[in-house]
């Protein structure tokens, strides 16, 4: 699924470019992040070095660093990585569950709805206050067309944007991702509130299977919604990369 999302991934942002081959999958989204612009290791690479050095060119004629996005289990690649200068980051980990039964969590009252490309503003400014990006590399994650083949879920409370979430489907499986929460309104709910209703756009879709990535230290709140952890990834990066 993890694979799926990231080939659909350059559809949404403008101007993006991948290519794959030979198991190594190059995405260069054009943003300013450490995980935008990566080389991403579909199986094991017995030549990783060379592969990884061969890929650093490809960013580099588009004027992009490289950083690559690897799976636990591929100790050749992330060995590569290292002598490559890069620098190894947190760990993500990959969760899954079944989409039914639908969790059921008390409601903090502020309406969700499903946004259309007239709310990318609003959209952008959730994301921006809840992960602490700037409203500019925000507003890049939310091209028009996005909203074509993404649900994204807006939270409002009155007239401001308080929350988001995203589901992308891909052949019978969904990934939620951007999920977040303003400042202003955590501890209410709203969080758990915006992932039921993601696991019910996938139970509503047919899907056999949810996913997502969370991030370190956040375990728990995933598994009290029913998710299990799959795997874990980590993004190596140059130094001094953009941490958006």
């Amino acid at each position: 699924m993890i694979s799926a999302y990231r080939r659909a991934e350059p559809r949404w942002i403008d101007g993006a470019v991948s290519e794959e081959s030979d198991g190594l999958y190059l995405q260069a989204l054009g943003l300013p992040a450490g995980w935008a612009n990566s080389a991403v290791p579909m199986r094991h690479l017995p030549d990783a070095e060379a592969r990884l050095r061969e890929a650093r060119q490809w960013f580099a004629d588009r004027g992009l660093t490289m950083s690559v996005n690897v799976e636990d289990g591929y100790p050749e690649v992330e060995a590569a990585a290292r002598t490559l200068g890069l620098e190894r980051g947190p760990p993500r980990r990959g969760m899954v569950r079944e989409p039914l039964p639908v969790p059921s969590v008390p409601s903090p009252g502020i309406p969700l709805r499903r946004a259309v490309a007239e709310d990318r503003e609003a959209v952008a400014t959730a994301q921006a206050a809840g992960f602490g990006m700037t409203i500019e590399f925000a507003r890049l994650l939310q091209p028009e067309s996005k909203f074509d083949s993404v649900t994204i879920l807006l939270a409002v409370d009155g007239d401001a944007p308080a929350g988001t979430a995203e589901i992308f489907i891909h052949d019978g499986i969904a990934g939620i991702g951007g999920v977040c929460t303003i400042p202003s309104h955590r501890g209410l709910g709203l969080g758990r509130e915006l992932m039921v209703e993601s696991i019910r756009v996938a139970a509503d879709a047919g899907c056999e299977k949810v996913c997502l990535f969370a991030a370190e230290g956040t375990d728990g709140f995933y598994r009290a919604l029913g998710f299990r952890p799959a795997y874990s990834e980590r993004t190596w990066s140059p130094p001094g990369t953009a941490p958006e």
